[in-house]
C-alpha cells in the first residue's frame, strides 16, 4: 500500500511540475538535445568537445591530480572516512583538494548552462558540483552502485566528466536507456529485466563526458580491483536554485 501511495505521489508531482515538456523536441533542437530527450543520456569523447570552458576545467583538474602531493591529500581524506561511520566508504569526496572558485568560474565559461537551459526549456541553475574518488570496497553493491533515480527534482541534468581512464573494472557509468520517460516507480523491475536491450555502459578517457537526465535509472559500477579507482567530476543542474536563501 505504501509503495502504491509513493508511486501515485511521484506521478502527481511529475504532472504538476509539467516535467513532460522536456521530453518533446523543438525545431531548434540540435542532434545532441534530440538524442538526450529520446535516450536520457549522451556520451561525448573529449576529442569531439568544442568547448573551451570544459577543456580548461579538465586541464585544471588534471594538473591537480598529477601534482606530487595529490596522493597524500587523497590518503588523508580516505583515512578520515575509513575511521568514520559513513556508509558510502567506496565514494570519497575530494572536492576540497581543488579550488572551487576556479571551477565555478570555468563552469560559467562552458556550454553546460546553455545545454541545461535548452533541455529544460526554462531557466537552469548549477546547484552543485563535486569531485569524487571511487575505490574498491569488499561489499555487495550499495547506494549509487545500484540502479536508482535522483529525487531532487524532475528537472535534473548532470554532467559526469571522467578525470582518469575508466574501463569495465573501475566503475563505468551505466544508464537504462529512455528510463527517464517513465515516471512510474513500478517500471524499474520491468526495465532491468530488459537490461540487455536498454543497458548503456560508458567506458572512456580523461575529459570524456556523459550528460544524463538522472530521473532515469543509473548507477556507477563497483570498482572490481583494489589497485583501481575512478575520479569523477559531476555538475548538477536544475530549474530551481536549491540553495537560494
Amino acid at each position: 500500500m505504501i509503495k502504491q501511495f509513493k508511486n501515485l505521489i511521484r506521478r502527481i508531482k511529475f504532472y504538476l511540475r509539467k516535467a513532460d515538456i522536456k521530453l518533446s523536441n523543438d525545431v531548434s533542437d540540435n542532434l545532441e538535445i534530440s538524442t538526450l530527450r529520446k535516450n536520457g543520456v549522451i556520451f561525448k569523447k573529449s576529442s569531439e568537445i568544442n568547448d573551451s570552458g570544459l577543456t580548461e576545467i579538465v586541464n585544471y583538474c588534471s594538473k591537480i591530480i598529477n601534482a606530487d602531493d595529490f596522493k597524500k591529500k587523497c590518503e588523508k581524506i580516505t583515512n578520515a572516512k575509513n575511521n568514520s561511520n559513513l556508509h558510502k566508504k567506496y565514494k570519497i569526496d575530494i572536492t576540497d583538494i581543488f579550488d572551487e572558485n576556479i571551477l565555478s568560474n570555468l563552469e560559467k565559461k562552458s556550454l553546460m548552462p546553455s545545454i541545461a537551459k535548452k533541455y529544460f526549456k526554462k531557466v537552469a541553475y548549477m546547484n552543485n558540483f563535486a569531485i569524487t574518488k571511487d575505490v574498491f570496497v569488499n561489499n555487495p553493491p550499495l547506494h549509487t552502485q545500484i540502479f536508482h533515480r535522483d529525487g531532487d527534482s524532475f528537472f535534473l541534468l548532470k554532467f559526469f566528466i571522467y578525470l582518469n581512464k575508466v574501463n569495465e573494472s573501475n566503475g563505468p557509468f551505466q544508464y537504462l536507456k529512455s528510463s527517464h520517460i517513465n515516471n512510474d516507480e513500478f517500471s524499474k523491475k520491468k526495465i532491468e529485466s530488459k537490461s540487455h536491450e536498454n543497458l548503456l555502459t560508458y567506458c572512456g578517457n580523461v575529459g570524456d563526458i556523459i550528460i544524463a537526465d538522472t530521473n532515469g535509472y543509473h548507477k556507477g559500477k563497483q570498482i572490481l580491483k583494489e589497485t583501481e579507482s575512478r575520479y569523477l567530476l559531476t555538475f548538477m543542474y536544475s530549474d530551481k536554485n536549491f540553495y537560494q536563501k
